[in-house]
């Protein structure tokens, strides 16, 4: 999307937005499924987590997506906030720069070194999954893939094996008030320090941090929460790119094999052949590890009592396909 001018066809008008703050839309009265019954959306972009949450609170919000568990006990407190949750299509990951960290075997010592199940019960309560990188749905999953258990001895040996440099520092980049940074990175940092993985944080506000991202790529590890979460792996184009392409994925990984295989899968109407080709896809990720899934928590939202039509998707971007619908009493 052109983000100064944009075109769509949806329910609403792009109005303005400011840089790191918000992007504000209007009403646009000839929308073929009917006229929105609110004038005006504003979305709050990159907004910190505990200021979302108290505006959340005082009325201020009307939506918040992406609550936590803990936050989302407090808020359920709150007589003028409903919390709704639904099982996620999004997880919490370790993004690798592919273009540095070259060894894949770096990569699986990553995912070895992780307590993951122990991270789900103490951070996120049991509320959540366990699934390697990186398409989630169930039915393109090998069924002879193996989740990567904790294993500090096996991923010290691939370190060994890669000759990893344990003075080496990588810098883990994200966002300043990210959800559930403060967290989980000083769990994950401490265990990839137990194996010989030395990281330290570069948190940066929003606009420096899409730069650094996405313009510099200046950046070893980012913490995200995201994934292939659509209902076919083959509509998400942004991951398929040839050898020497400019790539677009976030860990900028780019293969031969690997585009024929994602267009194979988007282009066939056989769906066995699909199942099959998104099946040959995983097992590339799971042997080159790109990204580390931490784990796939529940979906969150806590809403003001005040607004009706909401309906809860697993994939926290996409509840506004019935935005039209919702109302304010």
């Amino acid at each position: 999307m052109h983000l100064t001018n944009p075109i769509g066809c949806g329910p609403y008008k792009f109005s303005r937005r400011v840089d790191g703050q918000f992007d504000e839309f209007v009403a646009f009265d000839d929308y073929f499924g009917g006229k929105p019954k609110i004038d005006r959306v504003i979305f709050k972009s990159w907004l910190a987590t505990n200021v979302a949450t108290a505006q959340i609170e005082s009325g201020e919000l009307d939506l918040m997506l992406g609550v936590s568990q803990a936050d989302a006990a407090r808020l359920q407190k709150n007589p003028k906030v409903k919390i709704i949750s639904t099982p996620a299509a999004a997880a919490y990951q370790l993004s690798i720069n592919t273009f540095r960290v070259t060894d894949k075997r770096v990569r699986q010592a990553m995912a070895y070194a992780l307590n993951r199940k122990a991270i789900l019960q103490s951070v996120f309560d049991g509320q959540g999954q366990l699934k390697e990188c990186c398409l989630l749905n169930d039915w393109v999953i090998p069924p002879d893939q193996k989740f990567r258990e904790y294993d500090v001895a096996k991923a010290k040996q691939l370190l060994a094996d890669a000759k990893w440099d344990t003075n080496r520092t990588l810098s883990i980049l994200f966002p300043t008030g990210y959800r559930q940074t403060d967290v989980l990175l000083p769990i994950v940092q401490q265990q990839l320090a137990e194996v010989g993985i030395k990281t330290k944080q570069d948190p940066q506000d929003a606009a420096t941090y899409q730069k650094k991202l996405l313009t510099d790529r200046d950046w070893d590890i980012f913490f995200t929460q995201g994934a292939n979460m659509l209902p076919d792996p083959g509509s998400f184009t942004l991951w398929e790119c040839k050898s020497g392409a400019t790539p677009a994925s976030g860990w900028f990984y780019c293969d031969d094999t690997w585009a024929d295989l994602w267009k194979r899968g988007r282009t066939t109407t056989d769906l066995a052949v699909r199942t099959k080709t998104y099946m040959e896809i995983q097992r590339i990720f799971h042997e080159e590890q790109p990204t580390v899934n931490i784990v796939v928590p529940s979906t969150i939202y806590a809403i003001n009592a005040r607004l009706e039509g909401f309906i809860p998707t697993a994939n926290p971007t996409s509840v506004f396909w019935v935005v039209h619908n919702w109302s304010l009493k």
